[in-house]
């Protein structure tokens, strides 16, 4: 179920989608395209919203399959993106990044914004976030 798109903008609901699944407790993020700061900061604003709906201990899904190109000014935003979600009781976060050089610093960073039991896996593939996801 989408939770929001920015239907607003056409050119940024196609930079990202903000999804929930309540009976699994998932939070899915997905980002598409040459994602910028704003795209981000609207992002971080449909994910407070989501949070919400989701009990402790969730699991969020960030999809990067699409991402052609994210600049180092959206880290800011994604720190928050991860605190939020930190704070609401994340317990596993599970990426699909196709080629391992593309993680944008996000291992990094989920050292600093994530409690240390918050799990975190990395996955080439969506496919295998779902695996991943269902254990």
């Amino acid at each position: 179920m989408i939770l929001q798109e920015n239907a607003e903008a056409p050119v940024t609901a196609s930079r990202f989608a903000v999804e929930i699944d309540q009976p699994r407790n998932l939070l899915v993020i997905r980002y598409h395209g040459r994602v910028e700061t704003a795209d981000i900061e609207q992002c971080a604003t449909e994910v407070r919203s989501a949070l919400w709906k989701l009990q402790p201990n969730f699991r969020l899904l960030v999809d990067l399959t699409g991402l052609e190109m994210m600049g180092v000014s959206c880290a800011p935003a994604l720190e928050k993106i991860m605190e939020l979600c930190n704070d609401a009781g994340v317990s596993c976060v599970v990426r699909a990044i196709p080629d391992p050089r593309c993680d944008i610093g996000l291992q990094i960073m989920s050292r600093f914004h994530y409690s240390p039991d918050v799990r975190t896996v990395t996955c080439e593939s969506v496919d295998e976030a779902k695996r991943v996801l269902a254990d």
